[in-house]
């Protein structure tokens, strides 16, 4: 269940486990082209931007997200 497994991954942000939330979050983008996938990026969009322009896993999961969005 998509819905649900972006729940979990606001869950694991919440926590502060960035990776696996950012990672739940890249399977539905990989998983739906619809209202899922947009509330996905969204989520991931604003997790980039809170941990900012230098955070490792950040910038290691906006270049997968740009992998899914533009291959």
């Amino acid at each position: 269940d998509l819905g649900a497994r972006i729940e979990l991954a606001k869950a694991y942000i919440a926590a502060m486990d960035h990776a696996h939330g950012l990672e739940q979050l890249l399977e539905v983008v990989r998983a739906d082209f619809g209202e899922f996938r947009a509330e996905a990026k969204k989520i991931m969009l604003e997790v980039f931007d809170m941990l900012g322009l230098e955070d490792k896993i950040a910038n290691e999961y906006r270049f997968k997200l740009s992998l899914e969005l533009f291959s």
